[in-house]
């Protein structure tokens, strides 16, 4: 689970004499110690406890320490406990507790309550806060004209603006952060120094006269400070000009999304020809107007986090998002989360709509400084809106997805990171190096699983070069040095390559964990499951055990509440096997794929039985028929198991999609070609080799009901829909079968297929209406972001019972 407040303390037996189960003795004067972890700097915790200590008359002090924060209290008992049940019920929202520990102490008498300087510790425990929206009370503010920092475009307080980007080293204080260079006025100081202000200790607190400023340089030169520089970047904006905004995590390349011309300019800058381009819109009242918001769509809009929500588009305004995401039914929405974009946006009366992706050239990092934001954006843009606050590190907003009325992450990052999952059981130090794709890393250690910010897509060296700097980075935030490194199987994987030589660098051991055994551990770490539990893992392509390319894969695994001993697994059943042809190559060119599936109903005579292959445009006769040599000569054409392999397939066959622009197009444009229609036909479900395992799917009966259709003139989205019934019939008939035979009833869903919404409410929907409790990734992505979560939580326990003497436990 997520860290959320507290519902009891944890208490601390037989500490100076003190009865367990009674923390706070029974004298009627006392003086106490606690100690609180959780996310408890940089949120405005201290000057919450020193304002809840005055209230009360206690005496004492509260001070920050590497670990976390040191209360100290003198009065009463009965005021004492006053104070601890504040603590847990009224804490600062941004605030979240993991533990509270109290034990008697003695320590000089105190006249009044006083926050005092912090502790500088080794071995950091702390949790690092996140990078958080304005919040109300800023932006009341921001627009007041009485209001010394009216349009102060860098307003904050301890409730809102940037921690994580900003953050040198813990503990949390102004000189080990980015704002250290900034000295603060006599008005700003005085806040920063009284606890009875909002401001207090808030470490990044500024104004006009002593803190970051903003400008705008075009083209030509020419720069324009202050409020000149914003309100001329929203006249570019509104000209349909290409501006580069620095932001909270980095650089946004932002445009009119409702310009055509603009929309063509930024995908031609960025290389970006289909994928969907992220938007923000000035406020609730815009978004409305054009998609569809449910309850909990627009909550997580307004939330401090303020992530990109998926949200569909109405029907009425299909056509005017076709440029910002074609052919596909919703589109990545997010409002301004920094003072800076409530400006341009409102006050400045930019478009209600831009476009905001992300200010890189494709597959590079986003750029962070603004020298690095002028030479890699130099012909990309047409004036950058820049300021001198620097940042940190770079990160990327972060992407979430409602589905059955729960937030689904789908990129982790802004809101999010670096915020830890809490587990059951403590682990050493592990360092886990995550997947290529949609890279992440994620540190384990004692009972928290730190799963890094998004960094990317590995098979750009700049990228590669940005993991082994996050490595780095985190370890020495979180004072961590890992004992041991877990990668994944793929011996091709950069991820892999990079963990081995960073074990070997430091001299640590290297465990390996399959791709979806990985998929499996994230959504059991998550929401810490015990006893026996179904995996279903539908994703693209990894590395299996057998030496196939694993991607359609029902597991069962046997986990003991107390990790006593290490889970089992075993591979039940996978979708049957196609040939890959070429490799990685047919992730990129689906008209590949179907060929290997109606291979797999024609057998050699496909290319002359097989009318559809006659209609695939940009494939030509000769190379049709060197990937069916391919495939008869097993040259180059591996097995695979694929779910998304099997996507890309019956997109071709429809016509859809025979070459990718970006990862999962094909399979996102055949479920967007599905939305709205209901049909109760569903074809056959077949499933061979139940004698033994592992059963195996059969596709080829579905795939001969997709070409009679086709045939039969049965429109497109009829089939693309009866196609998705199938997957989730398979899946369901082969759980439940699994579920009887080993009396399972809790059953994990994960693997990037599952951001299919249309799969996944199917399938989720049988599992349920059975009786089973289903369980996916909700804060952890189910896509491969979330793949060096499971590796941490997977290999941790591998290594702790390879090491079963104990000695390595943290």
């Amino acid at each position: 689970m997520v860290y959320e407040r507290l519902n009891s303390i944890h208490q601390i037996e037989g500490l100076n004499g003190v009865p367990s189960g009674t923390p706070l003795g029974g004298r009627k004067t006392i003086k106490v110690s606690v100690f609180v972890r959780g996310v408890v700097q940089g949120v405005g915790f201290r000057p919450f406890c020193y304002r809840l200590a005055v209230s009360l008359g206690l005496d004492g002090t509260v001070r920050n320490t590497g670990k976390g924060v040191v209360i100290e209290l003198q009065g009463e008992r009965d005021v004492v406990e006053a104070f601890l049940k504040g603590l847990r019920e009224a804490h600062p929202p941004l605030a979240s507790i993991k533990s509270i520990d109290i034990k008697c102490a003695d320590f000089p008498d105190t006249n009044g309550f006083k926050i005092v300087e912090s502790e500088d510790e080794h071995g950091n425990k702390t949790l690092i806060p996140p990078d958080i929206s304005i919040c109300d009370d800023c932006l009341r503010e921001l627009l007041d004209p009485e209001d010394p920092r009216y349009l102060y475009p860098f307003i904050n307080c301890t409730n809102c603006g940037p921690r994580y980007t900003i953050i040198k080293n813990l503990p949390y204080d102004r000189a080990k952060t980015t704002m250290a260079q900034f000295e603060m006025c006599s008005h700003c100081e005085s806040e920063y120094l009284d606890p009875s202000c909002r401001r207090f200790h808030a470490e990044p607190t500024a104004c006009p006269e002593c803190g970051p400023k903003v400008h705008l340089e075009d083209h030509n030169g020419v720069i324009f400070n202050d409020e000149d520089a914003l309100a001329k970047a929203s006249t570019l904006l509104r000209q349909g000009k290409v501006i580069a905004i620095k932001g909270l995590g980095g650089f946004h390349i932002a445009g009119d999304a409702f310009n055509p011309d603009t929309v063509k300019r930024i995908r031609e800058v960025k290389n970006r020809p289909a994928k969907p381009l992220a938007l923000m819109m000035r406020d609730l009242k815009v978004v409305k107007r054009y998609l569809k918001v449910t309850s909990e769509e627009e909550a997580l809009l307004l939330s401090p986090k303020r992530p990109i929500v998926l949200l569909e588009k109405k029907a009425d305004y299909y056509g005017l998002f076709e440029l910002v995401s074609p052919n596909i039914s919703h589109v990545g929405v997010m409002l301004p989360y920094t003072p800076l974009h409530y400006l341009l946006m409102s006050y400045y009366e930019a478009p209600s709509c831009l476009v905001m992706t992300s200010g890189n050239p494709k597959g590079d990092i986003i750029a962070i400084s603004n020298d690095e934001a002028f030479n890699k954006l130099k012909g990309m843009v047409q004036a950058y809106l820049v300021h001198n606050r620097p940042i940190l590190r770079p990160v990327d907003d972060s992407v979430v997805m409602i589905v059955e009325k729960k937030e689904k992450v789908i990129r982790r990052a802004r809101g999010y990171a670096p915020m830890p999952l809490r587990i059951r059981e403590n682990l050493p130090p592990i360092l886990a190096f995550g997947a290529d794709l949609k890279n992440t890393i994620c540190i384990g250690c004692g009972d928290e699983l730190f799963l890094s910010q998004h960094i990317g897509d590995l098979d750009n060296v700049n990228i590669q070069d940005h993991l082994e700097h996050t490595v780095q980075d985190i370890t020495t935030l979180l004072g961590v040095r890992p004992q041991a490194v877990v990668v994944d199987m793929h011996p091709d994987y950069h991820s892999t390559r990079l963990g081995r030589k960073y074990a070997k660098q430091h001299g640590v051991p290297v465990y390996e964990v399959q791709h979806h055994h990985a998929h499996f551990w994230a959504t059991v770490a998550e929401h810490d499951l015990s006893g026996k539990v179904l995996g279903c893992i539908l994703d693209g392509t990894g590395f299996g055990l057998d030496g196939t390319v694993w991607g359609g894969e029902i597991f069962f695994g046997n986990i003991t509440s107390s990790y006593s001993t290490l889970p089992t697994f075993v591979r039940l059943a996978h979708l049957e096997h196609l040939f890959l042809p070429g490799g990685d190559k047919a992730s990129r060119e689906p008209w590949r794929m179907a060929i290997s599936a109606l291979y797999s109903v024609f057998g050699d005579d496909v290319l002359d039985d097989c009318d559809v292959l006659k209609d695939f445009v940009g494939a030509s006769v000769e190379n049709k028929r060197l990937i069916l040599n391919m495939m008869k000569k097993g040259v180059n054409s591996p097995k695979t198991s694929s779910a998304g392999r099997l996507f890309d397939a019956v997109s071709a066959i429809l016509g859809l999609r025979y070459f990718n622009d970006y990862e999962g197009q094909a399979a996102m444009e055949l479920e967007a070609l599905a939305k709205g229609v209901d049909d109760p036909n569903v074809y056959p479900v077949a499933i061979k080799n139940r004698i033994s395992h592992p059963w195996v799917i059969s596709s080829k009966e579905a795939l001969k009901e997709i070409l009679t259709d086709l045939s039969n003139g049965v429109p497109k989205e009829i089939i693309s829909f009866r196609f998705h019934a199938w997957l989730a019939s398979s899946m369901f008939i082969t759980l439940t079968n699994f579920a009887r035979i080993y009396d399972v009833n809790q059953i994990v869903l994960s693997g990037g297929v599952f951001q299919n919404r249309l799969l996944f409410t199917l399938l989720f929907n049988k599992l349920r209406e059975f009786g089973l409790q289903v369980y996916s990734g909700e804060n952890i992505p189910i896509n491969d972001g979330g793949i060096a979560l499971g590796q941490a939580f997977g290999g941790g326990l591998i290594h702790v019972f390879s090491n079963s003497n104990g000695s390595n436990r943290g």
